[in-house]
This record gives structure tokens, sequence and C-alpha cells, in this order.
């Protein structure tokens, strides 16, 4: 397999993962992107 292949492949697995968890939990990954991801400060 070529790089592309294996990247492509874990890729593939990793927005799969992340679309479950979106619909398995929506409240507690809705709170991880308010507190974790959009913070109020601003970038350094």
């Amino acid at each position: 397999m070529t790089y592309f292949k294996v990247f492509s492949i874990i890729w593939c697995i990793a927005m799969i993962g992340i679309k479950l968890l979106i619909h398995l939990i929506p409240g507690k990954w809705n709170e991880f992107q308010l507190n974790e991801v959009y913070t109020e400060e601003q970038p350094k």
C-alpha cells in the first residue's frame, strides 16, 4: 500500500468515528466543542 492509501483509510476511520460520536453522545460533543474548541480567548 502506498502512503496515500494508508492515510485515506485512517482518515476515513477517524471521520466515521467522529460522526458516530456526534450522534451517540450529542450533549457531551456539544459541550466539548463549546468549552475546548471554541474558547473566548484570542489565540496568542
